[in-house]
């Protein structure tokens, strides 16, 4: 069999694509990759290099694995098939899918899974630092080995008195399990108030018209504002001299503006109060439309 030095290999690679098929693109070019490279539509990815830097006679066909070396599973096989080039793009094209495909794409699958499983276990690992952190005497205990369950367990015991928590973490950590043992009745409120759907409150201070501040209060996983408390210095006051006030409720269809005089920071100019200072501001004003606000100003 003779070289064939006219040979070029992107041109090659990118008619085995085509006799592949459609779900099969040629990658452009790297500087890192020795070889032209071929992307199914699934991630399955092949690299095809000529056997020899000083011959053009065959190429070599092979299946690439994500991620770097240590993050492959042990025993992972090295898939790969040599073809010559006298026969064709068409009988490479050939040899790829009875010969490589096969035992390339379930190592392809057993890698991928071995790195979902890694990642979970890292997740379950950095929540499971942050409870130590909190908790220095808290100890950790994996699922037994040959579990089905992919789980870590956290357990902390407050020496001599009689409270215990155990947090379990499962998959990826994204919920948890939390169980507490004497724990005192206000820590269990708190606890509570942090599920709770109920509207939360946060202060915004505005620069622009300090000491200006405003509270908002949002439902969870929504960031309409159902209530905004604002409250302006300078010379933004009422008749009676102490600092405007407006208050926004929305109701899903219009705002209602309400103005009030702020007596309670009459001598408290702090721009950045207590939330739950605000959201007890007594309103003894009028109330008016979007239309009415400059008025109300």
């Amino acid at each position: 069999m003779t070289d064939s030095p006219t040979i070029d290999l992107t041109q090659l690679t990118r008619d085995i694509a085509e006799h592949l098929g459609e779900d099969w693109v040629i990658l452009a070019p790297s500087p890192d990759v020795d070889g032209r490279e071929l992307l199914r539509d699934d991630g399955a990815l092949l690299r095809l290099r000529f056997t020899s830097p000083y011959s053009r006679a065959s190429v070599t066909a092979l299946g690439v694995f994500p991620g770097a070396f240590h993050d492959q599973p042990a025993g992972r096989p090295t898939v790969r098939i040599r073809a010559s080039t006298a026969r064709g793009p068409r009988a490479i094209a050939g040899d790829i899918t009875r010969r490589l495909l096969p035992a390339y794409l379930p190592a392809l699958e057993r890698v991928r899974w071995f790195q979902r499983e890694q990642a979970a276990a890292a997740a379950r690992s950095r929540v499971a630092n942050q409870i130590r952190q909190l908790l220095p005497e808290a100890t950790c205990t994996p699922a037994p080995p040959g579990s089905h369950e992919r789980a870590l367990t956290v357990q902390w015991r407050r020496s001599g008195q009689p409270q215990e928590a155990t947090v379990v973490l499962r998959d990826t950590a994204k919920t948890a399990d939390l169980r507490l043992t004497g724990v005192p009745a206000d820590t269990a409120v708190q606890i509570c108030r942090l599920l709770s759907p109920l509207p939360r409150a946060r202060v915004q201070v505005e620069d622009d018209f300090p000491p200006s501040w405003s509270v908002i209060l949002t439902r969870s996983q929504d960031t309409t504002p159902l209530i905004d408390i604002e409250t302006y210095g300078g010379d933004d006051h009422d008749e009676d001299g102490v600092p405007f006030t407006r208050i926004f409720i929305n109701t899903g269809e219009a705002h209602e503006h309400m103005s009030a005089a702020a007596r309670q920071w009459r001598d408290d100019p702090d721009p950045d109060p207590d939330p739950d200072v605000g959201l007890g501001l007594g309103l003894d004003a009028e109330s008016e439309l979007d239309d009415q606000e400059g008025a109300a100003r």
